[in-house]
């Protein structure tokens, strides 16, 4: 559960991975323009792992569906 502006939104996952600390690193020209990407790490074990900005992705899901005042529940 996150809070979005005056309201609870719940978003449904399959599995929890882990729990990791992360350095956030900035993405080059290619995913710029990807508004729900907001960064990438680089895990213990070498591999890339994209970060998701959700408030961005649920602010576009309210915008493109009118749901803005509406409870997730």
């Amino acid at each position: 559960m996150i809070r979005f502006q005056q309201t609870k939104v719940g978003i449904l996952i399959d599995y929890i991975i882990g729990e990791h600390q992360a350095v956030v690193k900035s993405l080059g020209t290619l995913f710029r323009k990807v508004q729900s990407i907001s960064g990438a790490t680089i895990l213990g074990d070498g591999e890339i792992a994209l970060i998701l900005d959700v408030n961005k992705i649920i602010t576009e899901y309210a915008t493109l569906t009118n749901l803005k005042q509406e409870v997730f529940l």
